[in-house]
């Protein structure tokens, strides 16, 4: 079940580029609407996702939620995709090992293809 929040949590553009936007601090909601073209409740939603996911967590300070990307959810996302890099690479079918930074490569080049799709 945690998976399936993670990648259901994952599948949503919106919520991609929220956690592209959370990778350099903490930032409150009415920032991280900045440019989305929706609604500050409509991000909440959003938000509301990502943190029962366990991809990001919120603190308050007065009257401003702020969010944050919160480790142990990436942590689960990488211990799942890394049992397939690691316990087939040598399975008949796969195309070949990737090394740990050629799959990292692999998802910044569709990070950037995810973004160029969504202009």
């Amino acid at each position: 079940m945690a998976n399936q929040l993670l990648f259901q949590a994952l599948a949503d553009p919106t919520r991609r580029e929220l956690l592209e936007r959370l990778r350099f601090g903490p930032l409150p909601v009415g920032k991280l609407a900045l440019g989305l073209g929706m609604s500050r409740p409509a991000v909440s939603q959003h938000l509301r996702v990502l943190r029962e996911a366990g991809l990001v967590s919120e603190t308050r300070e007065a009257t401003l939620r702020y969010y944050r990307l919160e480790k142990t959810g990436f942590l689960r996302l990488n211990d799942y995709i890394v049992r397939f890099c690691e316990e087939h690479t040598e399975t008949r079918g796969w195309t070949k090992s990737l090394t740990p930074s050629e799959l990292r490569q692999g998802f910044a080049d569709q990070g950037r293809q995810d973004a160029k799709d969504s202009e």
